[in-house]
């Protein structure tokens, strides 16, 4: 759909953006796999033409990356500051990008966007904030915002607080948060470095963005898995508490629970969850479709194969 705003902003002007535009609003957001026709008037020599177009929607788990790739901030960060940075974005701090490039800056920030998915920031979203707007890194609230180098020296004479600020030439963080949260659960957040490591000198760029997007969904899938189990089948509300509490859940799993829980994405998460349960359509939730490894996310799994390994059969022995 990207490529048709910009065909017809380039050849047909502002208006037929619009045209197309609020036609493609007027209709239910497609399914994936589904098929959306959209028809648009096109002012053509003095007379208004009719123009259809068929959208479909992608029908698989990497929809979110069409316009993004991770490869270029792998190549700026190490492994350990890109966690960190995953960290602050789940607990919903300031951060601040800055880079010379532009296309780089660019690149970097909605990289870091498309980490959280399917959650979605919910707050400032600014990829390349302009000079004279730079007193927008002094607001209150959590915002992801990316600033040229050159407009660095100003930004570091604002009242800034609680912000990190990541330099993505020099691959440091220049100013970091009183406190960095480290809410991943450790053996998922070692997990995740290992795998980033073991395919980080991939050549295949798609094969790689594909890669990094299946690690952090699966990480979301293994925080919640099976968390349909607690959405009340009557009233659809999820009880989220009963979740937390479950008696297989780590400590850990726990601590990341109820800090990621406090986020503007994901109350909005859940409320888009039980919308999906009263629509009869919980199924197509990501999380749910999302494999995961039996017996590596709970404690439970844990003790099932240690009271295995205590076990002795006799290979003689008819079991």
């Amino acid at each position: 759909m990207l490529d048709i705003v910009i065909l017809k902003r380039e050849t047909e002007g502002y208006k037929s953006v619009y045209s197309f535009l609020h036609s493609v609003l007027a209709q239910p957001f497609p399914h994936p796999g589904e098929t959306m026709k959209v028809s648009s008037m096109v002012e053509v020599k003095e007379k208004f033409v009719l123009k259809r177009y068929s959208l479909t929607r992608l029908e698989n788990n990497y929809e979110h990356l069409e316009y993004v790739s991770f490869i270029t901030l792998f190549q700026c960060m190490k492994i350990p500051q890109i966690l960190n940075i995953f960290e602050c974005l789940l607990v919903e701090n300031r951060i601040i990008v800055v880079a010379k490039e532009i296309s780089v800056l660019s690149h970097c920030v909605n990289a870091l966007y498309a980490m959280t998915y399917p959650f979605v920031w919910q707050h400032v979203f600014i990829p390349i904030l302009p000079k004279k707007l730079m007193e927008y890194c002094t607001a209150p609230m959590p915002f992801l915002i990316g600033i040229p180098a050159s407009s660095l020296s100003d930004l570091l004479k604002l009242p800034l607080e609680e912000v990190l600020i990541v330099d993505l030439d020099n691959g440091k963080f220049i100013r970091e948060p009183d406190e960095m949260n480290e809410v991943l659960p450790p053996s998922l957040k070692s997990r995740l470095l290992k795998n980033f490591t073991k395919f980080k000198n991939l050549k295949d760029r798609s094969e790689f963005d594909k890669q990094v997007a299946t690690q952090f969904l699966q990480f979301f899938a293994e925080v919640f898995y099976e968390y349909q189990k607690f959405i009340n089948p009557e009233d659809h509300k999820f009880s989220f508490d009963k979740h937390v509490a479950a008696p297989e859940l780590s400590a850990d799993y726990k601590k990341f629970l109820n800090a990621f829980s406090a986020s503007q994405m994901f109350s909005v998460w859940k409320r888009s969850r039980e919308q999906l349960s009263r629509d009869g359509m919980l199924d197509q939730c990501i999380l749910i479709k999302t494999p995961v490894k039996p017996g590596i996310h709970r404690k439970l799994g844990r003790k099932i194969r240690r009271i295995s390994s205590h076990l002795k059969i006799d290979k003689d022995e008819n079991v």
